[in-house]
């Protein structure tokens, strides 16, 4: 579905790069299977079974110009997140878009991508690590 670029180091780790931005990153190798690395159901809804356990999500966006990019603007690689982005009428009927970073709350609960058992793409886990200066928080919803 995606032109993905598979990357396999010496230490054992796998990098798997999708579309040129996105990356999934595999601590073990052996846990990479090109063949289980996204799942479809019976109703075409797409997932990331391995997402927050196995892998974990980062993106590398230094010069994208969207507003959800905005958090990898001149950065290296980032774990992937977001901003929450709407359309607000200000005073006068002037539109504008607003964008705000992803809360705690938001990382953990979001309904697509949060760190949870029940979404299909988990790709926030990697951000929830980071913000808790890169340790496993205690109430990280997945056990190692």
């Amino acid at each position: 579905m995606y032109q993905n670029t598979v990357a396999y180091f010496a230490d054992g780790s796998v990098m798997v790069i999708k579309s040129g931005y996105d990356i999934f990153f595999y601590p073990f190798g052996k846990d990479f299977d090109k063949d289980e690395f996204f799942s479809v159901s019976d109703e075409g809804a797409i997932s990331r079974p391995g997402a927050g356990t196995k892998f974990f999500a980062f993106s590398f966006r230094p010069n994208m110009n969207n507003n959800v990019s905005t958090p990898y603007k001149g950065k290296g690689i980032e774990p992937y997140r977001s901003l929450i982005c709407k359309t607000e009428t200000a005073e006068g009927g002037t539109k504008q878009t607003v964008c705000n970073s992803l809360s705690r709350d938001e990382l953990l609960n979001n309904s697509s991508y949060g760190c949870n058992k029940t979404s299909p793409y988990k790709a926030y886990c990697t951000a929830l690590i980071q913000e808790n200066g890169w340790k496993i928080p205690d109430d990280y919803p997945f056990k190692f």
